[in-house]
């Protein structure tokens, strides 16, 4: 692949900018999914389908005007790196930045470097992820108190489920007077199912409302409509970002298998989710991460926002283990450094679990371990960490950034 330095490219001569048309299916992008669940997918996508998504969502769901300011803490990896890039079709400029979000120092960690680039470039729509939040959620950081954010406008987040806790922090933390979106899809539609308004109040712990011109719904098992309760997150008609095909050998078979075989003709998305009497969406976290104690499937999402609120537990992980027919939940909890985990601790955490869960959620069994396994964008990969405690293989360890912390999940069952 030929390519230039920056330097080489600000040395080339200047001349006139050529565009070629292309029709509206002409491949743009192939996207490699985040490989949480299994191999990463190799997805195919159209030029048209993604621009006439990302410009709906930019204008019209979160209020993009030319001269604003769109910034992503994110990496080319990432379907939110050229998410947010196309706001230069809606006339805004885009900023980015190479590092990590959070810098070592000697005396104490900077939390406050993308804060101090949002003021100085006066961005308008701030990119994040509920990690980055929890994270200065626990260092006690208020944006909003140290930096001049009077041209910030919304803050965006995805990647997983916000908690409730986290809208709380955001409006007294960062500011009163903006749009908060929590918005979830995925790489496989290149954009967002559900997402926010400029039009429509925001509700702490759910998502504002469904994409426009996406029939987005909420199935049960029988495929019904279901409001209230959890379900298969679902979009029963075609729309224009949807996959051409996956890359590689079979490449329609293999699109089709991975969200039409469940329900013909029904784009199952693979999330668990329901949908509120406000038209708000609730996701629980990933269908093939759902923890089934007693046949009931719940989220992984409501026991992560109780372990998060824990001042001594640094990260966690959860995932359902194989007991006699049945399913037993477990949570393995990394300790922040010199905080030991005793039966206080483990005790005072299923209290918590069953007041603000319910008694279902209630890990049968807790254990302390060194490390949580992730993905390169920052994704806990619960699959790979059952998989490893069952004896199964890992079929997706090279996605996974610190594959070596799974030895210590083998172990975990022996003996228990």
């Amino acid at each position: 692949v030929h390519s230039l330095t920056w330097d080489e490219l600000c040395k080339a001569p200047a001349a006139p900018l050529q565009f070629q048309r292309f029709s509206f299916n002409h491949p743009l992008y192939i996207m490699f999914t985040s490989g949480t669940t299994g191999l990463p997918k190799g997805i195919v996508h159209s030029t048209g389908g993604t621009l006439l998504q990302h410009r709906k969502e930019h204008v019209l769901h979160s209020d993009v005007r030319p001269g604003d300011v769109m910034s992503w803490y994110t990496n080319t990896a990432w379907m939110m790196y050229h998410w947010f890039i196309s706001g230069l079709a809606s006339h805004a400029a885009v900023v980015l930045y190479d590092g990590a979000a959070i810098v070592k120092r000697k005396d104490k960690d900077d939390v406050g470097i993308l804060w101090r680039m949002a003021e100085d470039a006066g961005v308008t729509h701030f990119g994040t992820s509920p990690r980055y939040l929890a994270a200065l959620m626990e260092a006690g950081y208020e944006p909003g108190h140290q930096h001049d954010l009077s041209a910030l406008r919304s803050v965006l987040s995805a990647g997983s489920p916000v908690s409730a806790e986290q809208y709380d922090w955001l409006y007294s933390a960062v500011k009163r007077d903006m749009i908060f979106a929590s918005i979830s899809g995925g790489t496989e539609i290149m954009g967002c199912f559900v997402l926010g308004s400029p039009l429509h109040p925001v509700r702490r712990g759910e998502i504002t409302c469904k994409g426009l011109g996406l029939a987005v719904d909420v199935l049960d098992e029988r495929g019904a409509s279901i409001i209230g309760r959890k379900g298969d997150l679902v979009c029963t008609e075609p729309f224009p970002s949807a996959p051409l095909t996956f890359w590689g050998e079979n490449g329609d078979a293999r699109y089709h298998a991975a969200y039409f075989e469940a329900r013909p003709g029904i784009w199952t998305h693979g999330d668990l989710a329901e949908q509120t009497i406000r038209n708000t969406v609730i996701i629980y976290g990933r269908s093939d991460t759902t923890l089934k104690p007693g046949g009931v499937r719940i989220g992984t999402a409501e026991i992560y926002r109780v372990i998060d609120a824990q001042p001594e537990i640094q990260d966690s992980i959860v995932f359902g283990y194989p007991a006699d027919g049945d399913e037993d939940i477990v949570l393995c909890v990394v300790m922040k450094d010199g905080m030991p985990m005793d039966e206080l601790l483990i005790k005072r955490i299923r209290a918590e679990i069953r007041q603000n869960a319910s008694p279902r959620h209630v890990p049968r069994r807790i254990f302390q371990v060194g490390a949580v396994p992730y993905t390169l964008n920052g994704k806990k990969v619960e699959g790979a960490a059952k998989a490893t405690a069952t004896g199964a293989p890992v079929k997706n360890v090279g996605s996974i950034i610190n594959p070596e912390c799974l030895a210590e999940y083998a172990a975990l069952m022996q003996g228990s």
